[in-house]
């Protein structure tokens, strides 16, 4: 301590004195602003809380805020409670902002702000205003993909209550040929359901639903669904139901089997009948075959076996000719194309192979196609360079199989042919 007057001090000062200030805990925060934030997770809410530093610190220094919360439910007020420093997204302690996250979509909340220096924890602030935190939807579930003709259709259960993020949900579902859907097609609905277009048939997609509201999406999306899609066939004998065995009341409902699959050209199927003829419904998917008919009078094309397998006919002054073994190739894999007909599995291979002429066929001539058309050797044939995984038999007769074809046919199937035969012609029975 040093006096002085009017002519100055004597420049002597008092002893000195030591002392430590005392802190004392600050005073209360001021509210600046609460508001929901776009910035909660999904199913859950967040608000954005905003205060002003306390006038008076207590002489030191604010190392923390805490937040306090109450919600209204029931129609009354909790108690104020602290929240969960968890729950707290902020840069800092001493931050004069934080996210105030995990909060109940659809409820009203208030808050409350209180400061801590080194002397401890002041008063709480008054309460802020009430606010609704919203939040983004969570992940969807798709309920069922169903392919159309260039088309699918994505249905699902709409999301409710605190999964919607407490906003309306918009529904955005993809559809791509990749899991990484880098290229894709897209439909987006606030219904339960949309339809994606522009889809190529005969193509397997992957399918994935994502929700979102005005805060955005959780960028998760539901687990993908695979289909393959089939065709809705335009060819005008399905679509008038005249091909009864694919479609209509009897039919086998291909038009559904074809949403799996429409086979495939690594297949190929051998038919074993009277040849075929150049169609359109036909040309793209048949192969090169072979004439078995070993004699030319039957065969009707002058000369016996050869590498043509194509049908000259097997009319007779009373009946005309049957060009039974186009009819057979194109009920198993004629093209979709718009006109004509379509078969059953119209991505396969067709491989025609002649036994059937004037007077029918011989079973000579019959086993030894068996055996060529299942990749067997047969004495003055060329080899078959696509052997058939499936021999089609769509020939009619009372007798019953002899060692001979017996022996044949275990050898084609050994190397990996199915045999198809025909059965109850003529409304007979078919174990005959």
């Amino acid at each position: 301590l040093l006096a002085k007057n009017s002519l100055g001090s004597n420049n002597t000062y008092s002893a000195n004195e030591t002392q430590t200030p005392v802190a004392t805990v600050p005073g209360f925060p001021t509210i600046s602003s609460v508001a929901s934030s776009n910035n909660g997770l999904a199913g859950k809410g967040s608000v954005l809380f905003k205060w002003n530093a306390p006038q008076n610190n207590g002489g030191s220094a604010i190392t923390l805020y805490k937040i306090y919360s109450q919600k209204f439910s029931g129609g009354v007020w909790s108690d104020f409670a602290l929240v969960d420093p968890t729950y707290l997204t902020r840069s800092a302690n001493n931050s004069l902002q934080t996210l105030v996250n995990n909060l109940d979509l659809s409820f009203q909340y208030r808050f409350k702000v209180s400061a801590e220096n080194i002397a401890g924890e002041g008063s709480q602030s008054s309460a802020s205003a009430s606010v609704i935190p919203a939040g983004k939807p969570v992940t969807p579930s798709i309920g069922s993909v169903v392919a159309g003709n260039g088309q699918l259709t994505v249905n699902w259960s709409s999301l409710t209550g605190a999964d919607t993020g407490g906003l309306a949900v918009t529904y955005d579902a993809e559809a791509s040929t990749t899991n990484t859907f880098s290229s894709k097609k897209t439909c987006s609905t606030t219904s339960s359901s949309c339809t994606i277009t522009g889809l190529t048939n005969g193509t397997q997609y992957f399918v994935r639903l994502l929700a979102k509201n005005s805060l955005g999406s959780n960028n998760t999306y539901s687990a993908n669904e695979t289909i393959s899609l089939g065709i809705t066939a335009s060819d005008p004998f399905f679509v008038d139901n005249s091909m009864w065995g694919l479609n209509g009341n009897f039919g086998i409902s291909a038009d559904k089997a074809w949403n799996k699959t429409q086979g495939s050209s690594s297949v190929v199927v051998a038919v074993i009948d009277t040849g075929i003829t150049n169609h359109p419904d036909l040309n793209a998917n048949v192969l090169p075959g072979y004439d078995f008919i070993s004699n030319a009078g039957n065969a009707g094309d002058g000369n016996g076996r050869d590498s043509d397998p194509s049908d000259p006919g097997d009319w007779s002054w009373s009946e005309e000719s049957s060009w039974h073994g186009t009819h057979v190739a194109g009920t198993i894999g004629a093209v979709s194309n718009n006109t004509g007909v379509i078969g059953v599995a119209p991505k396969v291979k067709i491989l025609p192979v002649r036994v059937l002429g004037f007077d029918g066929g011989t079973t000579a001539d019959i086993l030894a196609a068996i055996t060529w058309a299942s990749g067997g050797s047969v004495l003055g044939t060329p080899t078959n360079p696509n052997p058939a995984k499936i021999i089609n038999l769509s020939l009619g007769g009372n007798y019953y199989c002899s060692a001979a074809y017996e022996s044949v046919i275990n050898d084609a199937e050994a190397r990996g042919s199915i045999i198809v035969a025909a059965a109850g012609n003529s409304d007979s029975l078919a174990s005959n």
